[in-house]
């Protein structure tokens, strides 16, 4: 759902466009939100976001304004610019967005755009881009603001006025002599000393840091676990090369998380909306294959026990219910532990507590299931065999999926496989199977038995 401010913008810019006056447009693209106009940019048809992109008159509100726009819909609008305008948007771009902008872009274009820009900052951005895409390195910034570890808070204050070039400063990163990292000091710090301490002695020596080939996900971790507005990234020597800002760390945790989504779900990595319809044939299809063949197995497995059924037919009409309820039963485990695995806070060393406090929830849930299913059966069907199978068939199938959803992951990412890409086809077709294979060898025993 469209939120009715920006509603009421994209039908302003609608109606501005129609009536050809371009004067109004610009003025109103002045006053709106870069975030805003990347909003209003998605809701318009292919040839007015050309339009409106070139309605932009400051090449700044511009730069910042490609910060926002998805970077597979950027081409098409820059390639309707001129060299010039190219230079001054990407003159006053963080040379990070520049190029993670540029790393995606057509060759001709991005090639286009490197000549433009003037010497210095095309070696920047180059530089940048000889990082990998998911790395620290590929996101970071190389503008960092750092301090001796002798200077005055006077001297770091005043040279913080002259630091326009950098983008974001949240901390005062400190260094030796030899330009090692060495501490570092935020602002409040340095507001709250007085100006004739060194910074050296106000600094935290306990220095949060990544190195430049560190995975994206994993700088985000710990920005997140220690609650950091930004983080260094240091060579080999500790040396800093950039940092990473929370603005970039919040863009991280957002493709991650909806990339994890898409792969639970078999489909794939990218956008859904974003590939054709072979591609996403392609990417679902081996998913759905395991699928299949996992219920021809448990048909298979149904069509064994036929003597039973032909005992009591009944229980055929009890199975859905059974797997369906065990079934997602281990998908909220498996789901659970894979955001746990993600986020850092479920350890694969903890297998043993976490597959008991699991199984605990399993078979409490399982237990409840199981009397509920009992007493409903038992009523309304008059069949109490029928429903002492069902009830007990429940109860033993969700402490078994609980247990199959939460060990999987576990297993899988012990293995160093992606327990994301892993884990759903299996448990999935695992618990068919399985749980067919516990419904009916219970149904048998108790028919037996009776």
């Amino acid at each position: 759902m469209i939120p009715p401010k920006l509603q009421i913008l994209i039908d302003t810019i609608h109606t501005l466009l129609k009536r050809g006056v371009e004067r109004n447009v610009k003025n109103l693209l002045s006053q709106t939100h870069p975030a805003d106009i990347a909003f209003l940019l998605q809701h318009l048809e292919e040839g007015e976001q050309e339009k409106v992109f070139q309605l932009i008159e400051d090449p700044t509100h511009q730069a910042e304004v490609c910060s926002e726009i998805e970077i597979k819909d950027l081409a098409p609008l820059l390639d309707t610019l001129d060299t010039v305008r190219l230079r001054e948007i990407f003159h006053h771009m963080p040379s990070d967005d520049a190029a993670d902008i540029l790393a995606v872009l057509p060759e001709e274009i991005s090639g286009r755009i490197l000549t433009a820009m003037k010497e210095a900052a095309s070696k920047e951005v180059e530089a940048l881009l000889q990082y990998g895409e998911e790395t620290a390195g590929g996101i970071m910034t190389p503008k960092v603001f750092i301090a001796e570890e002798t200077k005055t808070v006077r001297e770091v204050i005043e040279a913080l006025h002259r630091a326009e070039a950098i983008e974001m400063v949240y901390y005062v990163y400190v260094v030796d002599r030899e330009n090692h990292l060495i501490g570092v000091a935020s602002l409040r710090n340095l507001l709250t000393t007085k100006p004739y301490h060194t910074v050296g002695e106000i600094m935290t020596t306990d220095v949060i840091s990544v190195s430049a080939d560190t995975d994206q996900e994993e700088a985000a971790r710990l920005v997140a676990r220690y609650n950091l507005l930004a983080i260094p990234v240091v060579d080999k020597e500790r040396h800093i090369v950039g940092q990473i800002t929370v603005d970039d760390i919040i863009d991280v945790l957002h493709e991650e998380a909806t990339e994890d989504i898409l792969r639970m779900g078999g489909a794939g990595e990218a956008d859904v909306l974003e590939k054709s319809s072979f591609s996403n044939v392609r990417a679902r299809f081996p998913w759905l294959l395991a699928s299949m063949i996992g219920g021809l197995i448990a048909a298979q497995v149904i069509n064994s026990f036929s003597a039973t059924l032909s005992k009591v037919a009944l229980l055929a009409a009890f199975i859905p219910i059974v797997i369906g309820m065990s079934g997602n039963v281990g998908t909220q485990s498996a789901a659970i532990m894979i955001r746990g695995l993600a986020t850092g806070k479920v350890r694969t060393a903890e297998i043993g507590h976490i597959l008991f406090k699991e199984g605990c929830v399993g078979a409490l849930l399982g237990i409840l299931y199981g009397v509920i299913l009992l007493a409903v059966i038992r009523v309304q069907f008059s069949a109490a065999t029928i429903a002492m199978i069902v009830g007990f068939s429940i109860a033993v199938n969700m402490l078994f999926s609980a247990f199959v959803g939460t060990f999987v992951p576990l297993v899988f990412a012990r293995l160093g496989f992606d327990p994301a890409l892993s884990t759903g086809p299996f448990v999935t077709t695992s618990l068919d199977i399985c749980g067919t294979v516990i419904y009916f060898s219970l149904a048998s025993l108790f028919l037996h038995l009776t």
